[in-house]
């Protein structure tokens, strides 16, 4: 991935909170919302709405350009329209930048570095 370039240190620290016992709080906690996209039994995509915050939005290579990530969001985007919410926010590593850009979203923010990793945040209208 562009954004940590195969170094174990960056990739480390962006997998550390990434655990099944993070990922179980954060699907249960309240206002939150995960979607996940499957072929036969293997998840190919996860997405999680936190609030008004896209959280999590997450394809595995193989099943990229393939739809998969456009369906997640707008399942996302729809649920949020229909907990009345008018904009959502997200923090996008720069490889998925282009991707939010097509679906809508425009930079809403300096962009923030962590950990040797750099995330734009950005902002659509509902």
């Amino acid at each position: 991935m562009a954004d940590h370039g195969n170094v174990p240190t960056i990739l480390a620290a962006w997998l550390a909170n990434k655990t099944p016992e993070n990922l179980a709080a954060w699907i249960s906690a309240p206002g939150a919302a995960a979607w996940g996209a499957y072929r036969a039994e293997t998840m190919v995509g996860f997405a999680l709405l936190t609030q008004a915050t896209l959280a999590l939005c997450y394809v595995v290579p193989d099943a990229l350009y393939q739809g998969v990530g456009r369906a997640l969001l707008a399942s996302a985007e729809a649920h949020a329209r229909q907990a009345g919410l008018a904009a959502l926010g997200l923090e996008s590593t720069r490889t998925a930048e282009a991707f939010y850009r097509r679906n809508g979203y425009e930079p809403a923010g300096a962009l923030q570095s962590w950990a040797g990793l750099q995330a734009q945040p950005m902002r659509k209208v509902l």
